[in-house]
C-alpha cells in the first residue's frame, strides 16, 4: 500500500513538472520581440542578438546638462488670464532689465516674475546663450572647470541672472592685477566702436591668454610662468576660455574685476590651453598709468 502511494505521488509530481514546462515554453514562444516583431522560442537570448543588430552604436552622445524642473501656472494680468504655456513663454522672452521693469508694473507680475524659480530659469537661459557665443571653452578633454551658475550657491538666483546678463553686456571693464611684489596694475578694456557707434562686449571675447599677453607687456613675465587667481583660490587655467566664464559673479554690480598673479604651479596645469593673441572682435586696452590704447587684434 505504501509503495502504491509513493508511486502515485511520483507520477503526479512528474505530470505537474511536465505541465509547468509546457506552459513555460508556450509563454516564451508567445513573447514577441519589440524590435523585429518575431516570436522566438527564448526571448531573452534573441533580444540580445537582435538589439546588437538593429541598434548599433559606436559613439557616446553627451547629454545636455539637466535643468531643475519648473512648473508654471496660469496667471491673471489684470483681467487677462495667460495659460501656463503662454506665461512660461512670456517669462522666457524677457531680459533681466525687462523683467525688472515688468515686475514694477503690478503686484501679480512682481509675484510671478521675481520668485526664485523664475530667476533660476533666467540665469540658465543667460548661461546657455553665453555658451553658444563664447570662444575657446573647454571641450571636456581637460580638467578645467568653469563657474557654472547651477553649481554656485554663494549668490542668490536673482544676482546670478543679473551677473550673467551684465557680464555679456558690459562694453568697458577695469581689471586690477596684483603682482607678486604687491604692485597693482589697473587695466581698462573696451570694445572698439563699429560704424553705428556701438561697442562690442568685453568679457565674452577677452580670454585668459589675452590677459597673459597684457601682463607680459607690463611686467615682462613669460606666458608659460603665469597663473591668475580669482577670489583667492580659483585658478584661471584654460587659456582660450573667456574671462566671463570664470568671473561673472564679480559683475553683479560694478565694472571692476580683481585678480591675483602667481607663478605657475606644478599642479592644475591645462593640457589644451593655447595662447592666441588676436581677439575674435576688436578689443583695445590700456594701463591706467599710461595713456595710449593698444589693440588686441
Amino acid at each position: 500500500m505504501q509503495a502504491r502511494v509513493i508511486g502515485a505521488l511520483a507520477y503526479c509530481a512528474g505530470w505537474c513538472a511536465r505541465r509547468n514546462r509546457k506552459e513555460l515554453d508556450a509563454r516564451r514562444h508567445k513573447s514577441t520581440c519589440v524590435l523585429c516583431g518575431e516570436r522566438p522560442r527564448c526571448i531573452a537570448t534573441h533580444f540580445d542578438s537582435c538589439f546588437a543588430e538593429h541598434c548599433p552604436t559606436s559613439t557616446i552622445v553627451e547629454a545636455e546638462p539637466l535643468q531643475a524642473p519648473r512648473t508654471v501656472q496660469g496667471w491673471f494680468f489684470g483681467s487677462c488670464r495667460l495659460p501656463p504655456c503662454a506665461a512660461s513663454l512670456f517669462s522666457d522672452s524677457l531680459s533681466v532689465p525687462e523683467r525688472l521693469a515688468c515686475a514694477c508694473a503690478s503686484q501679480r507680475l512682481n509675484e510671478f516674475l521675481t520668485n526664485d524659480g523664475e530667476w533660476n530659469n533666467a540665469a540658465c537661459l543667460d548661461w546657455h546663450a553665453f555658451l553658444k557665443t563664447a570662444v575657446g571653452l573647454p571641450d571636456g578633454n581637460c580638467s578645467c572647470g568653469l563657474s557654472e551658475p547651477r553649481r554656485t550657491t554663494s549668490v542668490s538666483p536673482k544676482m546670478k541672472a543679473v551677473g550673467l546678463w551684465r557680464m555679456q553686456a558690459l562694453d568697458t571693464v577695469t581689471l586690477e592685477l596684483k603682482s607678486l611684489t604687491g604692485k597693482t596694475y589697473k587695466i581698462q578694456c573696451r570694445g572698439v566702436p563699429d560704424g553705428e557707434g556701438a561697442r562690442a562686449p568685453v568679457l565674452p571675447h577677452v580670454t585668459v591668454g589675452h590677459l597673459g599677453y597684457i601682463y607680459h607687456s607690463l611686467d615682462g613675465c613669460f606666458l608659460e610662468e603665469q597663473r591668475f587667481i580669482y577670489k583667492g583660490s580659483k585658478q584661471l587655467l584654460h587659456n582660450t576660455a573667456s574671462l566671463g566664464a570664470y568671473t561673472w559673479e564679480a559683475f553683479t554690480c560694478g565694472r571692476v574685476l580683481h585678480l591675483d598673479f602667481l607663478l605657475r604651479m606644478s599642479t592644475g596645469a591645462c593640457s589644451q590651453g593655447v595662447h592666441d593673441r588676436c581677439a575674435a572682435v576688436p578689443i583695445e586696452w590700456r594701463c591706467c598709468y599710461r595713456g595710449e590704447w593698444q589693440s588686441l587684434a
